[in-house]
C-alpha cells in the first residue's frame, strides 16, 4: 500500500478475508463461501501502525493461522476520508448493538481528474443525509484511495436493505446527484453484506 500524505490525518483501513470452506456459519445466497470485510477505523497513519505491532492483532493472526481459518492473508486498502460521517454523533452506545444490519460499500470509478468534484457533489448530498435520514442511515463515509486518483469509495450502515431501497436511493439528493455526475462517473460496483458486529 502506499503511504497516506499526512501522517496525522485519519484513516479507515478495511481488510477483505476469505475464509476456508465451511470456517463461516454465514454462507452466500447461492451456497458459496461469504467473504468477510472489516473496517477499522484510526485517527492518524501512527495509530494503525500501533495496532499492528500490537497482541490484539498478534492474537487475531494467531489464531487465524492455528486454526487454519483463511485461505490467504487478509488484503488491505488504506483509505482517507473525505465526505460524510462514520457514524452519527447522535447514537448512544446502548443503540449500537442494533444499528446498521445491512452494509453497502461502493467503488465508483471517475473521469481523470474529476473525482475532486465528485467529492464536493457527495459532501452535499452527505449532508442531506445526516438530517434527512436519522431514523435509518447510520454511517454515510466517502474514502478517497490515495493509490487511485480516479476512484472514490463508500462505506455504507443502514437499519435494513429495504431502507437503503426505498427511502435512501430514491431520495431526491441521491436522484440530483446522479443528474449531477452522469458525465464524470464512468462505473459503479455495489457489494452488499450483512453487518455482524460494531
Amino acid at each position: 500500500m502506499g503511504s497516506i500524505a499526512h501522517e496525522d490525518e485519519q484513516i479507515l483501513v478495511l481488510e477483505h478475508w476469505m475464509p476456508q470452506p465451511g470456517k463461516l456459519e454465514q454462507e452466500t445466497k447461492d451456497g458459496g463461501n461469504a467473504a468477510v470485510v472489516t473496517a477499522s477505523h484510526f485517527n492518524s497513519r501512527k495509530t494503525y501502525e500501533k495496532y499492528l505491532s500490537s497482541a490484539i492483532k498478534s492474537t487475531i493472526n494467531e489464531t487465524c493461522n492455528e486454526q487454519n481459518l483463511i485461505r490467504e492473508p487478509p488484503r488491505q486498502q488504506i483509505l482517507k476520508p473525505v465526505a460524510g460521517f462514520p457514524l452519527r454523533s447522535n447514537n448512544d452506545n446502548a443503540a449500537l448493538d442494533n444499528m446498521g444490519g445491512y452494509v453497502a460499500m461502493a467503488k465508483i470509478d471517475y473521469v481523470p481528474g474529476t473525482r475532486i468534484e465528485g467529492i464536493k457533489h457527495w459532501r452535499a448530498v452527505a449532508a442531506s443525509v445526516e438530517e434527512h435520514e436519522k431514523e435509518g442511515t447510520h454511517t454515510y463515509w466517502f474514502l478517497a484511495d490515495p493509490e487511485h486518483e480516479d476512484v472514490l469509495y463508500t462505506l455504507e450502515r443502514y437499519r435494513d436493505e429495504k431502507y437503503l431501497w426505498d427511502v435512501h436511493v430514491p431520495s431526491d439528493a441521491i436522484q440530483e446527484n446522479k443528474e449531477k455526475q452522469k458525465d464524470i462517473r464512468t462505473g459503479l460496483l455495489l457489494r452488499c453484506f450483512e453487518s455482524v458486529g460494531y
